[in-house]
């Protein structure tokens, strides 16, 4: 058995604080984007001016979620958000290996707390437009693979490339 394996971390200087929402068209003070400790860990992605939303099944990871705040700002939940370092994951699909790109797995409804590091599955090729101009999903958030065996089910870590 291996002696030693990669872990989840992060540097206090990757962490940012945002506005934090479930929902990506969410408007101020609704209620059903109110996020809570039971969403920590779970992949996040831009969604608007100044506002970082659950990301979905197939997004780019842009980051993830490290802690909620109890009070609101502008109307939203507020938190913190790493967006660099390494971070603990379940893998889902086929063909991951060391070195995979990866985007997020299913994600687990708001408000229900993972059970297991959050999902995340192999990225893919896809037309380029502005927007991926690399054809590529991700294409601009990248994260790789650097523990775990990739299989289905099972635990690894990933890392930020190119922070």
């Amino acid at each position: 058995m291996a002696k030693f394996a990669f872990t989840e971390g992060f540097s206090i200087e990757n962490i940012i604080s945002a506005k934090v929402s479930a929902l990506a068209a969410d408007t101020a003070g609704l209620a059903a984007g109110f996020l809570t400790d039971a969403d920590v860990g779970k992949a996040v992605k831009l969604g608007a001016t100044d506002r970082y939303v659950l990301a979905v099944d197939g997004d780019e990871i842009e980051g993830y979620l490290v802690s909620v705040e109890p009070a609101t700002v502008d109307g939203f939940t507020f938190g913190s958000i790493a967006l660099e370092g390494n971070k603990a994951v379940t893998f889902q699909g086929a063909g991951i290996s060391i070195g995979s790109i990866v985007v997020a797995g299913t994600a687990i409804a708001k408000g229900t707390a993972l059970s297991v590091p959050m999902a995340v599955k192999l990225g893919g090729a896809i037309a380029a437009s502005q927007a991926k101009p690399f054809g590529w999903n991700p294409s601009t958030h990248i994260w790789r693979v650097i523990s775990g065996t990739g299989v289905a089910g099972t635990q690894g870590v990933i890392e930020r490339v190119g922070g």
